[in-house]
């Protein structure tokens, strides 16, 4: 058998299975609208984060190899949406990613990984 072809399975199946995902719930202020259901994924290898609001992608980006801050902005709905992240990069077991969500100024929701 092919140990390049078990060893690129074994990869994508690790790469599949690292990503987390978050969920807050949200209603802005003097809205008629139902609550927001935002979702919030990071892929744990490549570093890829997205954030979703009622299934509707509002922003996404990765926070690179060597990066440990990154500011990710959208609007949704004519509300402006940010997302603060922040990599733990010391390499410990200890190591972790943190998001901040804002919405119109508005902190939602501070999430870890």
């Amino acid at each position: 058998m092919n140990y390049f072809s078990i060893i690129a399975a074994s990869a994508i199946i690790m790469i599949g299975c690292s990503s987390a995902e978050r969920t807050l719930k949200y209603l802005p202020a003097g809205s008629a609208d139902s609550t927001w259901n935002i979702k919030t994924a990071i892929n744990e290898v490549t570093n890829d984060m997205e954030i979703k609001i009622n299934d509707s992608t509002v922003c996404a980006s990765s926070m690179g190899l060597f990066r440990h801050g990154k500011q990710m902005s959208g609007v949704y709905r004519g509300h402006s949406v940010t997302a603060m992240l922040q990599a733990d990069k010391s390499y410990t077991q200890e190591e972790h990613t943190t998001c901040i969500v804002i919405i119109d100024r508005d902190t939602v929701g501070h999430l870890e990984w």
